[in-house]
């Protein structure tokens, strides 16, 4: 036969926390908390995780955040906000011709996006030499204002230069770990290619 536990049961203390018992459990409930070390513990538990849950409520989006997002189309996807780059990944440079030599450690990018196909390569230093990178940027919808290129250190900008549709563009630059290459187009959106040996 099993014996009964004098301890009230975790359910009871949740109901408890929560304000649900009646006057006189809950008195009966608190003098046994005054008293018992394993009930004080397993209380203040429940009451973090509590307060864990209300801290991390999810609250569903207003109705007109909720009925835009349906209206959005469904056959092209939604461009990254204009203020937060969309990363690219580097792949190993596929050489098969030009200089072939000089390539063998690079990395490119080839890569078609919703508002432009680019092609760029970052050729690493030989010893302390400077980064070579290379890149021509094609957009889908023909635009008079220039793609800009931007290479940053962490926060300060090394050099940048502007192409126009389908023009070349190329920055050599001496680079320490963690460079990024930023392409603002000019529709407002904006990639981030960051450094390959990274």
């Amino acid at each position: 036969m099993k014996k009964r536990s004098n301890h009230p049961t975790l359910e009871q203390w949740r109901s408890w926390l929560a304000g649900d018992p009646s006057a006189g459990e809950g008195e009966d409930l608190r003098e046994h908390l005054d008293g018992c070390a394993a009930c004080a513990d397993a209380v203040d538990l429940l009451r973090r995780l509590v307060d864990v849950a209300l801290e991390d409520s999810w609250e569903p989006p207003p109705e007109r955040v909720r009925s835009a997002a349906y209206e959005l189309p469904r056959d092209r996807p939604v461009a990254p906000p204009s203020h937060a780059p969309m990363p690219v990944h580097w792949a190993p440079a596929d050489v098969r011709g030009g200089e072939v030599g000089r390539l063998q450690d690079g990395q490119m990018v080839v890569g078609s996006f919703a508002a432009a196909q680019m092609s760029v390569v970052a050729v690493p230093p030989e010893g302390e030499g400077l980064w070579r990178i290379d890149g021509r940027i094609w957009l889908r919808r023909p635009d008079q204002r220039s793609v800009r290129v931007v290479l940053c250190q962490q926060d300060h900008v090394l050099a940048q230069t502007e192409c126009r549709d389908g023009e070349s563009f190329q920055l050599e630059e001496l680079l320490g770990p963690g460079w990024t290459l930023e392409i603002h187009l000019p529709t407002g959106e904006s990639y981030e290619l960051r450094d390959p040996a990274a």
